[in-house]
C-alpha cells in the first residue's frame, strides 16, 4: 500500500521514473496487484516497450481474467504488432462480451476482424456503434478505412470528416 501511494504521489508530481520505480517494487512484492501491473503496462506502451507491455497485460489477466482493459489492449497488441489474429480475436471477443458498448473495445474487435480479412463484420460493428463524444479520432479513422474496404464511400467519407473534426 505504501509503495502504491508513493507511486501515485510521484505520478501527480510528474515524476514518472519515481512512479515506475515504486510500481515495480510493489509488483515484485505482490505480482497480483492488477492495477499496478496495468499502470506499468501502459507506461511500457507509452515508451514503445510493447513486448514488456504485453507481458504485463498477461500478468493482469492471470489474476483478473475478465479485466476488459487488459484484454482489449493485449488483443490490439497481438493483432497490430505480432499479427497473431486468432489469439487477438478471441481476446477481443471476450472483451466485447463484457463491455459491448465501449467504443474502444468495439474498435479493437472490428479492427482485428478487418486486419484478418473480415471487413464485412467489422463494417457491421462500426455501423452499429454510437458516435459519442468519447469516440476518438483513431476509432473514427479505423471505421473510415473499414467502410472504404467494403465499398461504402459515403460512410467512409462521413467517418473521415468526423475524425478530422476531433
Amino acid at each position: 500500500v505504501q509503495l502504491l501511494l508513493r507511486a501515485e504521489s510521484r505520478e501527480s508530481r510528474d515524476d514518472h521514473g519515481g512512479a515506475r520505480e515504486a510500481l515495480e517494487a510493489a509488483t515484485k512484492l505482490a505480482p497480483e496487484l492488477a492495477g499496478a501491473q496495468l499502470k506499468l503496462a501502459q507506461l511500457d506502451e507509452a515508451n514503445g516497450e510493447y513486448a514488456a507491455a504485453a507481458e504485463r497485460y498477461r500478468q493482469v489477466l492471470k489474476f483478473v481474467p475478465n479485466h476488459v482493459v487488459a484484454m482489449n489492449n493485449l488483443a490490439y497488441h497481438l493483432s497490430v504488432r505480432e499479427h497473431r489474429y486468432a489469439e487477438a480475436l478471441e481476446l477481443a471477443k471476450r472483451a466485447a462480451a463484457l463491455s459491448p458498448l465501449n467504443p474502444l473495445v468495439i474498435d479493437t474487435l472490428a479492427w482485428i476482424e478487418h486486419l484478418s480479412g473480415d471487413s464485412a463484420s467489422a463494417a457491421k460493428r462500426f455501423a452499429a456503434m454510437t458516435i459519442s463524444d468519447d469516440v476518438t479520432a483513431e476509432v473514427l479513422l479505423h471505421s473510415a478505412v473499414v467502410f472504404a474496404a467494403v465499398g461504402d464511400a459515403k460512410a467512409a467519407g462521413t467517418r473521415l470528416q468526423q475524425a478530422v473534426e476531433r
